[in-house]
């Protein structure tokens, strides 16, 4: 007995000598208790940093190789090897690009991006072979909480046995009612694939609750675009997507009060156009009665109406959800969970960062190596935290010299979009109803302070709306189709309004604004008057049909942006 102790003594005391050990040497490298988990990059920590196993013990990886070798110190030497072949130097993997800090002087640092021992991206071809080592876990692992819960339903959602068609892509649409008789909490989503070879991708989406649409009895072709009502992306499957999996504290609502309706749609590849192909995919949803403590909340962080110059090797597009916003907006901390980013075949990085006293402090997705066909979720097991007053930012970067012309913000896949769907809770907690940005002006100011980018957005659509001498007098100049002299005065005295020069003037006469006939008929009188010219561009000119179904689409969707009601005119609703 006295042995056994002796031996438990003994193993607890190497234990706490090799958790010990693994502090004092996180200690001597920057941002060494926050290095990111490769399986999970913006969510988990690589504890022992030197180790293969993220808890320590056995064998060293090449970056502990390395700082063994240059005695267990940061030096610029070790600073500037890149000791996992993946093309970063140490440095800028741990935040030190410059080689500046050392344990002594603490210089500040920018986030750590990535393992130094680790290279990735860890399915990029310059990695293949360097980390047959590394096991990540499986989605069955990571989403047990949800499959195996008792007293859990499944819910098997797959198409009749179809014919794939001889082309190289096809997307295939069904249309789901989900049970209503009680509210239950969707929780997890695990693909059923039927045909390997010719499976492409599953995503589902949610149908707006406000409203219902009988479902389609039959799967239908549907392109890149889902119904019109039902764009609200879930989740799915890809390469890269293992499935839907929500936080084991939350839950999206469906049912009686909840989403009553989706969209599975299907993408199928047969770039060999074989004309036997068959497939039966689909996907099993799990749901529980026993609701989660939260409802999950979904905002679209998107930036809009921009427009990429061509050839361009690297172009960056960026725009923010600010302080003020936040802090009229987040009532309390939200707890970000997943996140998945949206660009087309331009897309080359996309990154949105939570930034605080000026500083960033977390990653909600960093996609440095983005590929349209193969989308990524970005898991927070450990919920990214945003306070009141925190600042998002959004950076889409593209690649454009395989086009001669200017590339602009639209959803057809000639265009380019700059968009993140984020999930939170608890979700009464972030009110408003848009994050996106219209060229350089956040949208949400106009529902907080009405003020942006110089213009009282507020001030000019109350005087709009409550002068009605002046808004009769351009009316009969509509009608008239006729300047008259007043009309003349009036329109050019308009024209020094702060709200009618820049991105401002462009907001106002965007289709955000198109419900708004008072705006219309002001906007008619300043040109019949001569007092505005509309811009030769292509977001201004009348659209043809498929380029305005396609602006009413991302309108719908949420990635266009939305603007308050009262702005738009109380006697007209959006539909």
């Amino acid at each position: 007995m006295e042995g056994m102790n002796c031996l438990r003594f003994g193993t607890l005391l190497c234990l706490f000598a090799c958790v010990h050990g693994y502090a004092y040497f996180r200690g001597r490298i920057p941002n060494g208790h926050k290095v990111p988990h490769p399986c999970n990059p913006t969510s988990d920590k690589w504890v022992a940093v030197g180790h293969m196993l993220s808890g320590g013990r056995g064998p060293r990886n090449p970056f502990g190789d390395d700082f063994a070798a240059n005695g267990n110190e940061w030096t610029k030497k070790l600073c500037f090897m890149d000791s996992d072949g993946d093309g970063r130097h140490n440095g800028i993997e741990l935040g030190d690009p410059w080689c500046q800090w050392t344990k002594e002087n603490k210089y500040p640092l920018q986030l750590a991006t990535s393992h130094p021992g680790i290279c990735d991206p860890l399915e990029s071809p310059k990695c293949e072979g360097k980390n047959e080592w590394l096991k990540c876990p499986s989605f069955s692992d990571k989403c047990n909480h949800a499959t195996k819960e008792p007293g859990a339903h499944r819910l098997d959602i797959r198409l009749p046995r179809l014919h794939v068609p001889a082309k190289e892509n096809s997307y295939i649409c069904l249309e789901y009612d989900l049970p209503d008789n009680d509210d239950f909490h969707l929780t997890a989503g695990v693909p059923i694939i039927d045909n390997h070879i010719t499976m492409g991708g599953i995503m589902v989406f949610a149908c707006e609750a406000s409203t219902y649409t009988p479902a389609s009895k039959h799967p239908y072709e549907c392109g890149l675009k889902t119904r019109g009502d039902c764009r609200h992306l879930i989740g799915g499957y890809s390469e890269d997507i293992p499935g839907i999996c929500y936080h084991k504290n939350t839950g999206m609502r469906i049912g009686r009060t909840g989403c009553r309706q989706i969209v599975i749609q299907i993408k199928w590849n047969n770039p060999e156009e074989y004309e036997d192909m068959f497939d039966s995919s689909g996907i099993s949803l799990y749901y529980t009665k026993n609701l989660r403590r939260y409802d999950v909340g979904t905002k679209i962080f998107s930036s809009t109406h921009f427009t990429i110059p061509s050839p361009r090797p690297i172009y960056a597009i960026t725009s923010s959800y600010p302080s003020e916003c936040s802090q009229m907006q987040i009532k309390s901390p939200i707890y970000i969970t997943r996140a998945f980013n949206h660009m087309h075949k331009y897309g080359k990085q996309e990154r949105v960062e939570v930034i605080r006293d000026g500083r960033v402090v977390n990653l909600i997705t960093d996609e440095r190596f983005y590929d349209l066909h193969k989308p990524k979720t970005f898991w927070h097991t450990n919920p990214v935290q945003v306070l009141p007053g925190d600042i998002l930012r959004i950076t889409c970067v593209y690649d454009t010299r395989e086009v001669k012309h200017p590339v602009h913000w639209g959803l057809l896949s000639t265009n380019e979009i700059c968009a993140s769907t984020i999930e939170f809770y608890p979700k009464g907690n972030w009110m408003g109803s848009t994050c996106s940005s219209f060229k350089s002006i956040p949208l949400c100011k106009l529902e907080t302070t009405g003020v942006a980018n110089g213009c009282d957005f507020n001030g000019f659509f109350g005087a709009l709306h409550k002068d009605v001498r002046t808004a009769a007098l351009f009316q009969n100049c509509t009608d008239m189709n006729f300047c008259t002299p007043a009309c003349r005065t009036l329109a050019n005295a308009a024209t020094s309004h702060p709200c009618l020069t820049g991105d401002s003037m462009e907001l106002l006469r965007s289709p955000l604004t198109a419900p708004n006939k008072k705006l219309k008929v002001f906007f008619n009188v300043l040109e019949l008057c001569g007092a505005y010219t509309p811009p030769k561009h292509p977001q201004h000119r009348r659209p043809r049909k498929n380029q305005n179904n396609d602006t009413q689409e991302s309108m719908s969707s949420g990635i266009g942006g939305s603007l308050p009601g009262h702005l738009i005119g109380p006697q007209h609703k959006r539909r």
